[in-house]
């Protein structure tokens, strides 16, 4: 079956009609929604003679920022695609990497990979954590694509792989190709971005130590030194060979019991004496003799960086002259979020002090 089923094409089209709904009136998104019938017939006729060229990518200058959009149409091709890939690729990319979409299998997403964290953290010592340097605008497209073509063998997806990553900009009047990089907002970058850095995933998954990534950000922990460095050197390696670079703000390589921030989380381990009694064999404080075993706990709380983001997002708010009921709502959001990400102690100074609702 054709990525470009019935089914599929509905879902696009509900999707991007749901996401561009406050688009100006010039946005091309009513023309879609008011000629549909005849755009979506053009749209499978397109793709099933193989002759469907992507559009231009609009930038947009708003307030310092430079945004891509992509027309309606191809934003549609795009969102089958990427669901398309999602699925067939399933097997092939890491179950270690969590910033796809969930399955019916498997959780997805920064909770589960914080949870997944948290159980692995008490079993190792040593850790390092890092991501990329502008991962997607450091992309290679003779990399990406020669990564296609080993796990696809559709001459359709390629092509239109082929077009979403050398896609032409327009810019101001000025017409451009894109020569490197992904384009941010488009539905295809995560699993463009995931199958990207499966060279690291596969060398670190046969390697003695636990390896989890959610998009570019990266953690693997060892038992012990040798087996870290051991881990560190192929990592560097591999990342030359995809011609990226670390980033070295963000990189740490130590022991766990340090701490380190990963995904907006700040995670630290702290080693508690526990003390248990020869004769009854309970865990209490004895002084009969007394077994004293070290234990690990993690502890969660937001981290320093996540934190300081919040507080300029109020302020951006405030000065772009938002609602109270828009800033209040967007406060609650985050808290609720972030606590989702905490350890149970801070969960319940939270709701005592009711920065909550109590059971969120």
């Amino acid at each position: 079956m054709p990525f470009y089923s019935q089914t599929a094409i509905h879902q696009s089209y509900t999707w991007i009609c749901q996401k561009r709904t406050h688009h100006s009136p010039n946005s091309d998104i009513w023309h879609l929604r008011n000629n549909w019938a005849d755009i979506r017939k053009q749209i499978i006729h397109q793709l099933s003679t193989q002759t469907y060229q992507l559009s231009p990518v609009i930038y947009y200058h708003i307030k310092g920022e430079l945004i891509g959009v992509w027309s309606s149409k191809d934003a549609i091709v795009l969102k089958m695609l990427a669901s398309y890939l999602s699925n067939s690729l399933s097997q092939v990319l890491s179950p270690e990497v969590f910033h796809l979409s969930s399955t019916a299998s498997r959780k997805r997403g920064i909770p589960a990979a914080i949870d997944r964290l948290k159980k692995k953290l008490p079993n190792y010592a040593f850790i390092m954590r890092s991501d990329v340097k502008g991962y997607y605008a450091s992309i290679d497209h003779q990399i990406i694509l020669q990564q296609c073509r080993k796990y696809i063998d559709n001459p359709l997806i390629l092509n239109l792989i082929k077009q979403y990553l050398q896609y032409t900009i327009y810019d101001e009047g000025i017409y451009r190709t894109n020569q490197q990089g992904l384009s941010l907002g488009c539905p295809l970058s995560p699993i463009m971005g995931a199958l990207y850095l499966l060279p690291l995933d596969l060398a670190m998954a046969k390697r003695d130590v636990f390896y989890i990534r959610y998009m570019d950000d990266w953690i693997i922990l060892a038992t012990s030194r040798w087996k870290l460095r051991r881990a560190v050197k192929q990592c560097n390696q591999i990342l030359n060979q995809l011609k990226v670079l670390k980033h070295t703000d963000k990189t740490y390589i130590g022991k766990v019991t340090k701490g380190f921030d990963f995904l907006g989380v700040q995670i630290d381990v702290v080693v508690e004496n526990l003390f248990c009694s020869k004769t009854k064999g309970i865990m209490a404080k004895s002084n009969q003799d007394p077994i004293t075993i070290k234990a690990k706990k993690v502890l969660t709380s937001p981290s320093k960086p996540s934190i300081i983001k919040y507080f300029q997002k109020i302020s951006r708010l405030y000065e772009q002259g938002a609602s109270k009921e828009r800033i209040q709502a967007y406060r609650k959001r985050w808290v609720s979020y972030k606590l989702q990400l905490c350890n149970s102690l801070i969960l319940g100074h939270a709701t005592f002090y009711r920065l909550c609702p109590v059971g969120n």
